[in-house]
């Protein structure tokens, strides 16, 4: 199944055939992972989720023949600002299992790489158990990374507000990104 190329950079766009020709050709599944949450009065709830997708898609239509993109996981591990309201919490274990199951599904259906990319300051810790999981159970590469450190040389060149603020929740980075 050598050179298959996706039409489109998203999986479900795809037909059931396609997708198995996508495992066959080894492609990366980028699995995008954020939350619902504040960000403040300037932002809204969907930040962290259109920031990762964003990037995924891009990357995935950048590299029509190597990766496509899973459907964000919208929910994250949020208990700390669930005072706010716009928030929502999913419980520790749940997360871990929900992110083993989500990438156990593309192994089952042929995919040996995969790539959670994080858009939520809090869930770094359980996708990388869950990543553990899958690939202590598997033959799958599973890995984690978060979008912002795939641009900390951007972030130290462009970045206006002094070190350390500035670039956190809801400051000049996510606003700059939306």
């Amino acid at each position: 199944m050598a050179g298959f190329q996706a039409r489109s950079p998203v999986l479900e766009h795809h037909t059931f055939d396609e997708v198995r020709q996508m495992a066959a050709a080894n492609f990366v599944v980028l699995i995008p992972a954020a939350t619902v949450e504040q960000h403040g009065p300037h932002l809204p709830c969907d930040v962290d989720n259109l920031i990762v997708e964003y990037y995924c898609k891009q990357a995935a239509a950048r590299q029509p023949d190597a990766c496509t993109m899973a459907p964000v996981i919208p929910f994250g591990f949020n208990e700390h600002n669930m005072g706010f309201r716009g928030c929502i919490h999913i419980s520790e274990h749940t997360l871990v299992d929900m992110y083993a199951d989500l990438a156990r599904s593309f192994v089952r259906m042929g995919f040996r790489k995969i790539l959670f990319v994080n858009g939520h300051g809090s869930n770094p810790p359980f996708l990388q158990i869950a990543a553990r999981k899958v690939v202590n159970a598997t033959e799958a590469l599973v890995g984690v990374c978060s979008h912002w450190d795939l641009i900390s040389d951007k972030i130290r060149e462009l970045r206006e507000s002094e070190f350390p603020g500035g670039c956190a929740h809801a400051g000049e980075l996510e606003t700059s990104l939306y």
